[in-house]
């Protein structure tokens, strides 16, 4: 009060106050102009003058509203982080943001924190996380093509991490446990971890079957995030002569490649053939596929590759299994000669016939072509050798098995 007695004063400082003008003071004090202000209701000791508060707190750098709070993830242990996901989200604060996320995936508020940390950036993700959440209260062709939009722009690998991608693909889990395969409970199970998927599909393997599943597979959003898939059928083929082709040229000609991939298996045993293209060899198909999983480290595959899958850079490759199929390549001869495959560790080979087949023996591998395995530089580094071959006599084993002895197991062949 005794300042606003001041302020509205100073103009008549000279001369003595009269009586009749203390008055329209007290008057005053009751328009909005000269109520105090926060800054006056303060104490005086803790007051401090307009000039030296904005000296010391520049409005460009007082916040304007609180940060979003980052909510603490679980303590993880040193390396436990995945490499490849640090350099995905190398920002601090954005990798707090994800670890917490993927410890409470359901953790609505904390996912809005991360959605204002992102908008704050000028990230489409944070409008993306947004949207994402009315859409789940609210539907709208407005909101789901902006949506569609979005997810077009944005990483596989965060639309993982998010949750996205998992919620998008039950429509299809719920079509395959539906369908009528024959014999057992057709399936696709997917598991997420850091951010990247491990695939298993049970069912229907022909053409047909698989179709809706590789196509999915082969897709903009899957492709880059998958690290593990097994394609495994569950129909009763053990009637002599049953043939299974298995078509992969939806996935070989996918555009994305599959830069995580690490384990691939697809259904092994007699009359299963891995083909391109409804063909009968596989055609390069594996080949094709190394060049696209440069990280593969596991193979399993029911046809024999060409003689363009051991040639080529250096390939991280450590464990390979192969059922011949209808023709062996020379795999077994390539191998021997290849340079590539220098951390290959596991090794099992199936030959590809029964000898009493049309061609008998001359459709198998050769002894000759085992013997150059045995003493090549790759076999060197192997730590196990299971070998199943119909055409193999006893005393030509005996003869491999004095250039090696140990790590090597012989198998009769499945012949069916």
């Amino acid at each position: 009060m005794a300042k606003s007695k001041a302020v509205s004063q100073g103009s008549q400082s000279s001369q003595k106050p009269s009586p009749a003008k203390k008055k329209p003071a007290a008057k005053a004090k009751s328009e909005p102009s000269a109520k105090p202000t926060a800054e006056e209701k303060k104490p005086p000791a803790a007051k401090k003058s307009p000039t030296k508060a904005r000296a010391s707190v520049p409005a460009s750098v007082a916040p304007a509203e609180a940060p979003p709070v980052v909510k603490k993830a679980k303590p993880r242990k040193s390396g436990e982080i995945p490499a490849w996901f640090q350099a995905e989200f190398p920002e601090p604060k954005e990798m707090a943001f994800l670890l917490a996320l993927l410890d409470d995936p359901l953790d609505g508020e904390h996912r809005e924190a991360y959605a204002d940390w992102l908008e704050e950036r000028g990230s489409p993700r944070g409008e993306f996380l947004r949207l994402q959440r009315q859409s789940e209260t609210l539907g709208s062709d407005m909101l789901t093509g902006r949506l569609t939009q979005l997810r077009s722009t944005l990483s596989p690998v965060w639309l993982c991490v998010v949750g996205e991608t998992l919620a998008r693909v039950q429509p299809l889990v719920e079509k395959i446990a539906q369908s009528d395969a024959g014999g057992g409970e057709p399936k696709l199970e997917l598991t997420k971890e850091w951010g990247l998927l491990d695939v298993h599909y049970a069912g229907d393997m022909t053409a047909e079957g698989l179709a809706p599943v590789l196509r999915w597979l082969a897709s903009r959003e899957i492709g880059p995030v998958v690290k593990r898939l097994v394609l495994d059928g569950h129909e009763d083929r053990d009637r002599p002569g049953d043939v299974l082709a298995i078509d992969l040229k939806i996935l070989i000609d996918a555009e994305p490649d599959f830069p995580h991939l690490e384990s691939l298996e697809i259904e092994r045993g007699p009359g299963i053939l891995a083909v391109y293209n409804d063909a009968t060899k596989e055609r390069g198909l594996f080949a094709k596929l190394l060049r696209k999983a440069p990280h593969l480290k596991e193979l399993a595959i029911p046809s024999a590759p060409n003689s363009d899958f051991f040639v080529g850079p250096a390939h991280p490759l450590e464990r390979l299994a192969v059922d011949a199929g209808a023709d062996h390549q020379n795999m077994i001869l390539n191998l021997s000669r290849a340079t590539r495959f220098g951390q290959l560790r596991e090794l099992e080979y199936q030959d590809v016939c029964d000898p009493q087949a049309d061609g008998g023996p001359a459709r198998c591998a050769p002894v000759d072509a085992y013997e150059a395995l045995f003493r090549s530089p790759v076999l060197a580094k192997v730590e196990r050798l299971v070998i199943r071959s119909a055409s193999l006599s006893p005393e030509e084993i005996k003869r491999l098995r004095a250039i090696r002895k140990t790590g090597v197991k012989f198998e009769a062949a499945d012949v069916g």
